[in-house]
């Protein structure tokens, strides 16, 4: 006798499934939280009456599924990768080595050890004669020969020689590159509008950037104008108009003139978010605004960020929410909470979890192991006894029953799901 275990991939059809819900009986669950605080997702999907869950059922045919991006997912058997589109249509054969996502209406291929293009319909547009070949942004591809960096069109041009020692994609119009151990930055033309003269750099994001020298932090604009000065020991990128910076083990924040609105006074501070931030002072937390003013007291064990106008809280007591004000609208007596999303969040307490509404009211009963956020109105939530995942919506009703052995957030209508079969031949 001999066992063997099979894992495979199916893809849940949200609206399908939604449809065949009324005979799944209600035992009654993505995107994970951090380490161990949940999360939350909602969006009650429609009844319709059959009896059976249905999937796109890839049992037995594919060993790997990738998600869903621009209507098309990667699908690997045997060691060979191809697309199949949302219907499970094998609609690009599996005559890849490799094989990465769609953007902007490519994706990248390898064959013979060498990296190409193909569009949708699984023509290839842009020779295999690439080492390294990565997806496009705003237009662009970075590509590589023999060591060296550049970046193509979607017709295959070299619009960027390959010059470069590495090279990564563009945002905001500009793109970080590496020679000789420096790092600056090109625009679409290949033009070098920021020297090669930084340890390290960041990307922007609000029109500012990150950059590192001489193992200090700063921040320049897009004419490599030093915005602020590269002194500080670490950073946060920008949010609401704010960043925080870390100077000798104290934060504080900028805005983008480069002028410090808040001073570095800070044990600990977190971004912006609904106008306020989490700040951190002798081992308490609370929130300021962005001029700096301390609207809700620094007395919490832990804050987080605030989400639809809640945020986390914790006290010794326990882990609840308080509004702007600071007025605590869901009281501390759960063991830890995860953000609100979709009008829920999750919650835990005595070992198990369910989901609470912006009054607090309990609306999914407190009886999962594991609980994430909605998406597309259904929630992964998982149980420990035989660690099995599915699907509930914001009833708390079962949607799809709890048989998988992993399962991941519905995106663009499916959802990612894994169940090993064990065969006894």
């Amino acid at each position: 006798m001999k066992r063997r275990l099979i894992t495979f991939m199916l893809f849940l059809v949200c609206t399908m499934l939604v449809a065949n819900a009324q005979d799944t009986k209600p035992i009654i669950k993505p995107k994970p939280a951090t380490t161990t605080k949940p999360a939350v997702v909602n969006a009650p999907p429609k009844p319709i009456t059959k009896p059976t869950a249905t999937t796109i059922n890839f049992r037995d045919k594919y060993d790997y599924i990738g998600v869903f991006y621009e209507g098309l997912a990667v699908v690997r058997k045997y060691g060979k990768f191809g697309f199949v589109d949302n219907s499970g249509k094998e609609v690009i054969p599996l005559i890849y080595d490799e094989a990465f996502r769609f953007s902007e209406g490519l994706a990248t291929v390898r064959k013979y050890g060498k990296w190409g293009y193909i569009d949708k319909i699984g023509k290839v547009v842009i020779p295999l004669i690439y080492d390294e070949a990565y997806m496009f942004f705003e237009g662009l591809a970075t590509v590589s020969k023999y060591d060296k960096f550049g970046f193509l069109d979607n017709s295959g041009k070299e619009v960027i020689p390959l010059i470069y020692d590495d090279a990564f994609r563009f945002s905001e119009g500009l793109a970080i590159v590496e020679k000789n151990g420096k790092s600056g930055y090109i625009d679409k033309t290949g033009k070098e509008v920021i020297p090669l003269i930084y340890d390290d750099v960041f990307g922007f994001s609000e029109g500012l950037a990150c950059v590192k020298k001489n193992d200090k932090y700063g921040f320049i604009d897009k004419t490599s104008k030093e915005v602020i000065p590269l002194i500080y020991d670490n950073f946060l990128s920008f949010s609401e108009g704010l960043a925080v910076v870390e100077k000798e083990g104290k934060y504080g924040f900028f805005d983008k003139a480069g002028k410090l609105v808040i001073p570095i006074i800070y044990d600990d501070a977190q971004d912006f978010s609904d106008g306020l931030a989490p700040v951190e002072k002798d081992n308490r937390w609370g929130y300021i605004d962005i001029t700096g003013k301390v609207v809700i007291p620094i007395i919490y064990d832990n804050a987080q960020g605030f989400s639809e106008g809640l945020a986390q809280v914790m006290n010794f007591d326990g882990s609840g929410f308080i509004d702007k004000t600071g007025k605590v609208v869901i009281p501390f007596i759960y063991d830890y909470t995860g953000w609100f999303s979709e009008g829920l969040a999750s919650v835990h307490k005595n070992g198990k979890m369910g989901y609470i509404d912006k009054t607090g009211k309990i609306v999914i009963p407190l009886i999962y192991d594991w609980a994430y956020v909605f998406s597309e109105g259904l929630a992964h939530v998982g149980n420990s006894n035989n660690f099995k995942w599915g699907f509930i919506d914001k009833t708390g009703r079962v949607i799809i029953p709890l048989i998988y052995d992993d399962a991941f957030p519905f995106s663009e209508g499916l959802a990612r799901v894994k169940m090993i079969i064990k065969l006894t031949t």
